[in-house]
């Protein structure tokens, strides 16, 4: 998963040395966890830029996987739904007769419930 994250910051593409400094593995390690991904066909390797030697692979997304592995995820902030002003929203439990203390309290012999 760490190196399915670096992605977003890596749209063209990851070496094996960017994805070690990243991750904080051997290259080694590295180039067995690209590797692997390649395996399952959610990357493919490509020659990379010449820097004065031999072109470094550089590990791609497949086109299927392009937008759904290089778009950053923005992650959700469930602490502002839960401090938010929901007054403008629909009671989805009033709205088919049901309300949400009908499910803490047991209902009264008046209201059809066993006494």
């Amino acid at each position: 998963m760490d190196v399915i994250s670096l992605f977003p910051d890596h749209p063209d593409g990851l070496t094996v040395k960017e994805c070690a400094g990243a991750i904080g593995k051997s290259e080694d390690r590295s180039r067995q966890i690209l590797e692997e991904l390649v395996l399952i066909k959610l990357l493919t390797p490509r020659k990379g830029e010449s820097k004065g030697g031999s072109p470094a692979t550089v590990y791609v997304p497949l086109a299927r996987f392009a937008d759904l592995l290089t778009v950053p995820v923005k992650p959700l902030d469930h602490a502002v739904d839960l401090t938010g002003d929901f007054t403008d929203r629909t009671d989805t439990l009033g709205g088919e007769g049901l309300s949400g203390q009908s499910y803490r309290e047991s209902p009264t012999a008046a209201d059809g419930g066993n006494s």
